[in-house]
C-alpha cells in the first residue's frame, strides 16, 4: 500500500487507530445500531402514513428487505474493521532520478525504517484493523498515484536545490561573527579601493593594468563573471596584490609601490597562531614574555583560502554541509560530500555543465558561497569607509549583498561611468529597486517554499482525520449506500493530490531548466527575472488550485447525478399527472 509522503505512512496508522476505537465506543454504546432501527422505523412508519392497510404492509416488507440487505454488506464491507494492516505495509516511494547508468531508480521506504524520529514512536501500534472495503480502496489509489507517477520522466530536483539554496543561512553564531569581520576587515576595504581606482582615483593605473591581465581576452582569469569584484571571496582580490594577495609586496615596500598594501585582520582571530613575520601589532615586549598565548592576525588571502579548520571559505562549506540539505534522489547522487552530490546533480541536468564555467576549479564553490552567506548578509553603514565622495556605493552595495548577484555592479559601474550627480541618483535609485524586488522576491521563495513542503503535510493530516471520523459520517447517514461511494471518491480524489502535485514539479523542473540553461542562476533571485517570478507564482498558485479544481470536477460531476436523479421524479411526477399513472395501475 503506498502513501504520497513519508508523514502520511504515520498518519494513516494514527487515523485507522483512531477509527478502531471510535467503532469500540459506538459498539459498547449501542449507537453502531441506530442505522438498523431508523431503517425498520421509517419502512413501518411511512407505508402506513401513505397507503392502506395492505398494500402499505407489502411495501414495508419489500423496503425492509432492501434496506436490511444494504445495511448488513455495507456494515460488513464498510464500517467493521478486521483486516489487518501492518506498518511494514505501508510504503512511501522516493521519486525518482536518473541514476549514472541512465536508468529510472526508485526506491520504496516503509514504515519502520523511513529513517525518521517516528520510527522510535511506533513500538505499540504497529498493527491497526481496517473495513475491508477501506482497504481496497486505499490499495487502488495507491496504485494509480504509482502508476501516473511512473509516467513521467525521472528528472533531478534542480528546482528544489535552487530553493534551499535560497533559504540556507549560517546559524552557527560564531562563524557568522567571523563572515562579518572578514567582511568588515577585508572585503569592504579591498571593495572601497577596487571602486575608487575604477572611478579614476587612487591606484587607477595599477588596477586598470591588472583587470586586463585577469579578466580581459586570454587572461588569466578571463572566464571569470564580471561581479567577481562584489562577492566576498572575489578572485581577483584574492590574486592582486594591494587587496588580499600579498605576493611579492611587503609592510616595507607596499607604500610605496604602485599596488598599495593589501589587507589583513585588524584584531586577532581565533584559531590562528601567532606568525612573527606577519604578526607585527603586538608589542616587543609581548614578544618576549611568549607566545603560546598570542593570538594570530592573519592575512586576508590565507583567512579565506587556509585549509581546514582555519579558512573562512572552508568552514562555510562545511557549515552548508552541516545544513543537511535534502533533496530528492539526493541519496542515490554519486559522491559522500555536499559538493559532490552537488556536481552530480547538474551534470545530470545540464548536459553542457563540463563546458561552462562552473567545470573552472572552484567555481561551484564560489557559487555556493555567494548564496550561502549572501542570504543573510551583515549589516555596514556606508560612513564606516572612505568612499571618496561615492555617493552611490552604499545603495550598491546593499543591492549587491542581496544575494552577490550583477544588480549591485550594474549600479556601480553606471555611477563610475556618469560620475555626474544625475549618474549617482540614477545608480542609487537601480540600487535601491533592485534591493526592493529581490526582498519581495525572497519573502516570496520562502513563502512558496513553505507551501509546496506544507501541502503534503496538510494531506496527510486530512486523510488521517477523514480515516478516523468518517464512521461518524456512516452512522449519521444510516449507512446509506450514496454515502459509502461519496466517500470512495473523495479518499480516492484527496490521495490523487500526490499526482497532481509530481506533474507540477516535473512541468515546473522541466520549463526551470530550459528557461535558465545558465546554471549560474541557480540560488539567485535577481538574475532570474520578472519571467521566472511571474511563472513560479503561478506554479505555486496551481500547486493550491488544481487541486482544488480536480474537487470541484468531482463536485460537478456529483451535482450532475443528482440533477439527474431530479429530473427523473419531476418526469414520473408530470406523468402520473397527465394520467399515465392511472393507466399502469
Amino acid at each position: 500500500m503506498h502513501v504520497g509522503s513519508l508523514l502520511e505512512v504515520y498518519t494513516t496508522m494514527f487515523g485507522w487507530s483512531l477509527y478502531g476505537t471510535f467503532f469500540e465506543v459506538l459498539s459498547i454504546t449501542g449507537f453502531l445500531y441506530y442505522p438498523l432501527f431508523m431503517a425498520l422505523y421509517k419502512n413501518w412508519k411511512e407505508p402506513i402514513m401513505s397507503q392502506d392497510d395492505k398494500p402499505a404492509s407489502i411495501i414495508s416488507q419489500r423496503r425492509m428487505t432492501y434496506d436490511v440487505i444494504a445495511i448488513l454488506l455495507v456494515f460488513s464491507f464498510a464500517i467493521v474493521p478486521f483486516a489487518n494492516l501492518e506498518i511494514d505495509e505501508v510504503r512511501y516511494r522516493v521519486a525518482c532520478t536518473d541514476s549514472t547508468g541512465g536508468e529510472n531508480v526508485r526506491q520504496d521506504v516503509s514504515g519502520g525504517n523511513t529513517g525518521t524520529t517516528f520510527d522510535h514512536n511506533f513500538n505499540d501500534n504497529n498493527v491497526v484493523r481496517i473495513p475491508a472495503l477501506w482497504w481496497l480502496v486505499m490499495n487502488v489509489s495507491g496504485g494509480i498515484n504509482q502508476a501516473v507517477m511512473s509516467s513521467f520522466r525521472c528528472f533531478e530536483d534542480i528546482k528544489g536545490l535552487d530553493q534551499q539554496l535560497r533559504n540556507l543561512t549560517i546559524k552557527d553564531p560564531a562563524l557568522r561573527q567571523e563572515y562579518s569581520r572578514f567582511y568588515d576587515e577585508c572585503f569592504m576595504p579591498a571593495k572601497s579601493k577596487y571602486i575608487r581606482a575604477i572611478r579614476g582615483e587612487d591606484y587607477q593605473e595599477y588596477v586598470d593594468l591588472e583587470r586586463h591581465n585577469f579578466f580581459g581576452p586570454g587572461g588569466s582569469h578571463s572566464w571569470v563573471d564580471a561581479t567577481d569584484p562584489f562577492f566576498i571571496g572575489s578572485r581577483f582580490y584574492l590574486n592582486t596584490p594591494g587587496f588580499y594577495d600579498w605576493n611579492g609586496i611587503t609592510r616595507a615596500t607596499c607604500r610605496t609601490s604602485l599596488s598599495g598594501c593589501s589587507g589583513q585582520a585588524r584584531e586577532p582571530v581565533a584559531g590562528w597562531a601567532f606568525n612573527a613575520t606577519r604578526d607585527h601589532k603586538y608589542s616587543n615586549e609581548q614578544v618576549a614574555a611568549g607566545t603560546t598565548d598570542l593570538v594570530g592576525y592573519p592575512l586576508c588571502d590565507e583567512w579565506w583560502n587556509a585549509s581546514a579548520p582555519h579558512g573562512l571559505k572552508n568552514k562555510l562549506i562545511n557549515s552548508i554541509e552541516a545544513n543537511k540539505i535534502e533533496i530528492i534522489g539526493w541519496d542515490s547522487l554519486p559522491g559522500t560530500g555536499y559538493f559532490q552530490k552537488i556536481e552530480g546533480l547538474l551534470e545530470n541536468t545540464y548536459a553542457h555543465i563540463q563546458n561552462s564555467i562552473l567545470n573552472q576549479p572552484g567555481a561551484l564553490e564560489d557559487l555556493i558561497i555567494k548564496r550561502y552567506a549572501g542570504i543573510n548578509p551583515p549589516v555596514f553603514t556606508a560612513d564606516k569607509y572612505d568612499f571618496s565622495g561615492v555617493r552611490a556605493a552604499s545603495a550598491a552595495q546593499v543591492a549587491t549583498s542581496v544575494d552577490g548577484t550583477a544588480a549591485g555592479a550594474i549600479a556601480v559601474a553606471a555611477t563610475f561611468a556618469t560620475g555626474s550627480t544625475v549618474g549617482v541618483a540614477a545608480a542609487t535609485g537601480a540600487a535601491a529597486m533592485a534591493y526592493d524586488l529581490a526582498d519581495t522576491m525572497k519573502d516570496f521563495y520562502v513563502t512558496m517554499f513553505i507551501v509546496k513542503n506544507a501541502a503534503p503535510m496538510i494531506q496527510a493530516t486530512l486523510l488521517m482525520m477523514l480515516y478516523g471520523l468518517m464512521i461518524f459520517y456512516f452512522v449519521i447517514s444510516e449507512y446509506d449506500i450514496d454515502s459509502i461511494i461519496t466517500m470512495i471518491f473523495l479518499i480516492l480524489g484527496v490521495r490523487f493530490f500526490t499526482s497532481l502535485w509530481v506533474f507540477a514539479d516535473y512541468i515546473d523542473a522541466r520549463l526551470y531548466v530550459s528557461m535558465y540553461p545558465d546554471i549560474s542562476h541557480i540560488g539567485s533571485v535577481l538574475t532570474q527575472g520578472v519571467n521566472r517570478y511571474l511563472l513560479d507564482l503561478v506554479f505555486t498558485i496551481l500547486y493550491i488550485a488544481v487541486p482544488a479544481l480536480f474537487l470541484f470536477i468531482m463536485t460537478l460531476a456529483g451535482q450532475n447525478v443528482s440533477k439527474l436523479g431530479q429530473s427523473t421524479n419531476e418526469m414520473s411526477g408530470q406523468l402520473n399527472r397527465i394520467g399515465f399513472g392511472k393507466m399502469g395501475k
